[in-house]
Order: structure tokens, then sequence, then C-alpha cells
């Protein structure tokens, strides 16, 4: 019968997390995370004309970014904002900014806290971006995640999770830092 005729529904494959690594100039690298506010092909869109901002001035200051991404969501996607993490690498530091929910987990032999700036980008910007750089510690492993992903509180419990939930800590932006090569193992 034609009622059973299965026909996906718009939204189903497509989802507005993505992301982005470039290494740069032989010795930096920049990472860009970014989560869709809503679901399905909306999400996605505003993501990705977020995204191809990113890809375009990626070496450009990080505030900079974050207001590029703005303008264009809100002339393009308006009521389509997006949460956006930025973080640049190189070998004697790291500068971060993000925008909206998303987060930053560092290991490392230093205590390093990053905060967040409240917010949505094409929504609803802070008054003051924070932009934060500080000296790179050594031997480190970060995590960037959105508000999807609960990194666990003991890092073993990653080895006693499932398959799905071990990869999607691993896969959204692990990056391994090693202080004798200092290349990044992606």
């Amino acid at each position: 019968a034609a009622s059973d005729v299965y026909k996906r529904q718009i939204g189903n494959s497509v989802n507005g997390d993505k992301y982005f690594l470039k290494q740069y100039h032989s010795d930096k690298l920049f990472v860009c995370l970014i989560d869709g506010s809503g679901k399905g092909i909306n999400a996605s869109n505003s993501s990705q004309c977020a995204l191809n901002i990113v890809k375009e001035h990626y070496t450009d200051d990080l505030k900079t970014i974050i207001s590029l991404c703005h303008s264009s969501l809100k002339d393009n996607y308006p009521y389509r904002p997006v949460q956006i993490a930025l973080l640049r690498i190189s070998p004697d530091w790291l500068e971060y900014c993000v925008v909206g929910d998303l987060g930053i987990k560092i290991i490392s032999d230093s205590q390093l806290a990053f905060p967040v700036n409240d917010g949505s980008v094409g929504l609803t910007l802070p008054s003051k971006i924070h932009n934060i750089r500080v000296n790179r510690p050594m031997n480190m492993t970060l995590f960037l995640y959105s508000d999807g992903i609960i990194l666990p509180q003991d890092l073993k419990e990653i080895r006693e999770a499932s398959s799905l939930e071990r990869s999607a800590c691993l896969l959204l932006s692990l990056i391994h830092i090693s202080e004798p090569t200092r290349r990044y193992a992606i």
C-alpha cells in the first residue's frame, strides 16, 4: 500500500555540528567547533555559513572571526544562531575564544581554566568577548566538546565506555601534543 512507503524526513541525516582543523605556518594549529541551534537542515545551514567564514579567516584575530560570523548569520540566517569555540595553538602559547555552551578540557601539568562567553553567534553576542591567551603547557591533551557531549570526570571511564561514547569523546577534537616534537596528533 502507498502508506507503507518510507520517506526519509528532512533533517534526519544532517545536523548543526561542524568542525575545522588547520595546521599553518608550519608551527600553528587552528581548531574550530561549531554547534548550530536546533536540528536538521536549518541548524546545518547556519553552521555551514559560520564554518565557511572560519575557513576563510582562520588566520585573523579570534574576536574578528566571531564578529564576522555574527554579522553573516544575522543577515543570512536570522534566528538560527550557533555556538562557536575557536582555539589556536603555537609552540609557545594557546589562544581560545568561545561563545555559547561549548567547552574545553585540558589535561596537563598546569591547571588552566577557560571562561566562556554567554550568548549565541548570530543572535546575541556579549558586550565584551573574552579572548584568552596563555603560555602553552607541556605534554597536554585537549578536548573541545559541544553541549551534546559530556566528558567523564575520570578519563579512565573513557576506556570503559561503549565504543560509541568513546568515539564521540575522542572524535570531537582530541588533540595530543608532545613536547619533544611539538607535532599535533589528531
